[in-house]
């Protein structure tokens, strides 16, 4: 079997099953695999620093393999190679991840290969009974070398997508989505692009899987494969942790610390903005403070910004005694002596992280300024940082807010993220109403805007900016417009004729019964007419009520049952089990049921009540009718009114276009939010400097 289905990898270099760790290390050795990195192809995958984290986290799979026998050659197996057979088996898969978390402290790497084995394995066998393929065998065989030889997969899904306003087939750029070019006897060629294939570096096989659902006209985009880690002609560019990206915006020293101090960097701009603001204000004795979540001093001979600022500071000429970390401040006792410290002046220079100085942090009384050195993750994160200035008990009338920023680094996508997470924040705490078309933006979400495009570095990112805001509105209005429009024609052509006709049925219907109950009305001495059950006439009032109870007494079943009649109208009994009451229907054209209840004559009183009830509901859908016809025809004349704001939308959608193609951008920027005072009391406003780059 192995000999057999090994003609399936070619490439591959192995010449017997994996059993250990050290096995494994060396497969991706001889595998030479091509990774891109910083610069740089990588091939000494497992060997280099990188990627010896990844390794050595799946490594730990074979030291630990929690072993379960392959259901389809009975050999014992690797549990990540397993195809799930019981809910015992789906308990098993989680303590193994759990025991193997415990072991690692990180992922394992090898997840969403399993999770794609075990859903491949359901979808082909589902596609070869409906349309008789042969798939799931040809599935069947590539897993039992993956088993038998106890190799490692993993999935690739994430297709880069460009613009998600349009489908795989759509885009501007085919690649963008994998898909087929050409058709073999011996396979299939494809081309294209995934992202985020987690575990690479540590695998032997790659999975690939669409994203969505496709259709006909994107049935080359449909395509499900697998094949060698290594395979020629595929190309992997390892992208570095988002927190690297945060740490070379900040300072490239924190990503190498050879390299030099670099004169136009974060904290060379904030030092010359907090001596200048320090003089500025020596008669007053004002106080700043500066906000980094990056390079918070260790005391370990690393290097910090923290200590690079302070230098910085030194030298520009502050005293060292109004510097101050936070951080060195541990005890709360020592935090409320500092913070008394900044208050009256003697501290005139504060450095601290959002969760030291955030949240708690009263000493705002002679802040004249504040510095974000980076931007964090959280929209609330920036405001509770604010909120330490833009304070009730500020002696200043006006502050400043310096938020720093590097032009074409990281800076740009996270001030883009807080500012999508603001906008979103700021619609739902300002209670308007979560629909998909916000009326205005927070000024607070286009302050991070403004600060995104000085990022970007390029002019026209602003202008796009806008277009973006402009165009999303317009074109939610636009669809807010139509869907109004297509429920107008689908009420037009079906619901209000349907509504109509049911309208008028019940209104010949009513007419029909209240001429039955009326030409068989017979009331005798005492105003009562005849009731008849299981064909027996009665025509006292209190003998008939009895007789009705009896009737209800003596039912075998709680199914509706025809048991007589009563002016001209059949009657029905049934009995509700779950509101536990008898129920009595008068049958005409129209069903007229009332609740019976225990007392003689009370039943046949509601019967009366009903039947004499009827031409004030005839009244009622008359009324109805004529307010369906009404919206009728208002229907009509709406679903004929174009969109208003059709010329706008076409011009600037025009010019995004035009300027997506000069930018290259064609992402959708999603909506932002939030921003609450801290008292009562009006705070200080702020001052808008000018952003540094």
């Amino acid at each position: 079997m192995i000999e057999e289905v090994n003609k399936m990898s070619e490439i591959s270099t192995l010449k017997k099953p994996l059993e250990t760790a050290e096995e494994y290390v060396q497969s991706l050795r001889d595998m030479k695999t091509e990774i891109w990195a910083l610069g740089e192809k990588i091939t000494g995958i497992p060997d280099h620093p990188l990627f010896v984290p990844h390794v050595n986290a799946v490594a730990k799979t074979y030291e630990m393999p929690f072993p379960v026998k392959s259901h389809l050659t009975g050999h014992t197996i690797n549990r990540f190679n397993h195809i799930h057979q019981s809910t015992d088996d789906l308990v098993a898969k989680v303590k193994m991840l759990r025991a193997l978390n415990q072991q690692t402290g990180c992922c394992i790497q090898r997840c969403a290969g399993m999770d794609a084995l075990n859903a491949t394995y359901i979808v082909t066998y589902e596609i070869d009974q409906k349309y008789g393929t042969d798939y799931h065998e040809r599935f069947k065989q590539f897993l039992v070398y993956l088993q038998d030889y106890n190799l490692v997969t993993i999935g690739g899904m994430t297709d880069v997508k460009g613009d998600r306003s349009k489908k795989a087939n759509q885009q501007r750029d085919p690649d963008l989505f994998v898909h087929v070019v050409a058709e073999r006897e011996d396979g299939i060629v494809v081309r294209g692009a995934k992202a985020h294939l987690t575990g690479v570096s540590g695998a032997h096989e790659l999975m690939v899987f669409p994203t969505e659902n496709m259709k006909e006209d994107a049935k080359d985009y449909a395509v499900v494969f697998s094949c060698p880690v290594n395979t020629p002609g595929i190309t992997y560019i390892f992208g570095r942790q988002t927190n690297d990206g945060r740490k070379l915006a900040l300072d490239q020293r924190l990503v190498n610390p050879m390299l030099p101090s670099d004169p136009n960097s974060k904290a060379a701009k904030c030092a010359e903005n907090v001596f200048e603001i320090w003089r500025r204000t020596a008669d007053k004795r004002s106080t700043q403070m500066i906000f980094c979540d990056l390079s918070t001093p260790k005391d370990d001979g690393a290097f910090s910004v923290y200590d690079d600022i302070r230098a910085k500071l030194l030298e520009l000429g502050i005293p060292e005694n109004e510097i101050a970390f936070i951080h060195n401040a541990k005890s709360e006792a020592q935090k409320k002596d500092l913070f008394g410290k900044v208050r009256s002046g003697q501290v005139r220079i504060l450095l601290g992280s959002t969760q030291r100085m955030g949240a708690g942090t009263n000493c705002q009384q002679k802040l004249i300024a504040l510095h974000h050195l980076e931007c964090p993750w959280r929209p609330s994160d920036l405001q509770q940082r604010e909120g330490r200035i833009i304070r009730q008990g500020n002696e200043n009338p006006e502050v400043d807010i310096y938020s720093y920023v590097t032009e074409g680094t990281f800076d740009a996508y996270l001030y883009q993220l807080v500012e999508s997470k603001q906008k979103f924040i700021s619609q739902i705490m300002t209670s308007k109403s979560p629909v998909r078309s916000a009326e205005d933006v927070d000024e607070q979400a286009l302050s991070y805007a403004e600060i995104k495009a000085l990022a970007s570095g390029n002019p026209m990112i602003k202008e796009k900016m806008d277009l973006d805001i402009e165009v999303s509105k317009l074109k939610l209005l636009k669809a807010n417009h139509l869907s109004q429009k297509y429920a107008l024609e689908d009420a037009i052509s079906k619901g209000f004729p349907k509504q109509i006709a049911e309208t008028q049925a019940r209104i010949t219907g009513y007419g029909a019964d209240i001429a039955t109950v009326k030409g068989n009305t017979h009331p005798n001495a005492d105003g009562f007419s005849p009731l008849t059950l299981a064909g027996v006439t009665h025509a006292d009032k209190k003998e008939a009520g009895a007789a009705l109870l009896t009737m209800c007494q003596t039912m075998l079943s709680p199914e509706a049952t025809q048991v007589g009649s009563y002016r001209g109208l059949t009657l029905e009994l049934a009995f509700d089990t779950f509101a536990r009451e008898y129920r009595l229907t008068m049958i005409g054209q129209l069903r007229h049921t009332v609740t019976l209840g225990t007392d003689v004559f009370g039943n046949l009183q509601r019967m009366d009540n009903a039947l004499e009830g009827l031409p004030i509901k005839e009244q009622a859908c008359r009324e109805q009718l004529s307010n369906l016809q009404t919206q009728l025809e208002t229907a009509k004349a709406e679903v004929q009114k174009p969109f208003p704001r059709e010329a706008e939308l076409n011009t600037k959608t025009a010019r995004l276009e035009e300027l997506n193609t000069l930018l290259n951008l064609d992402h959708k920027e999603p909506e932002i939010v939030d921003a609450e005072p801290d008292e009562d009391q009006r705070p200080p406003e702020r001052r808008r400097p000018q952003l540094e780059r």
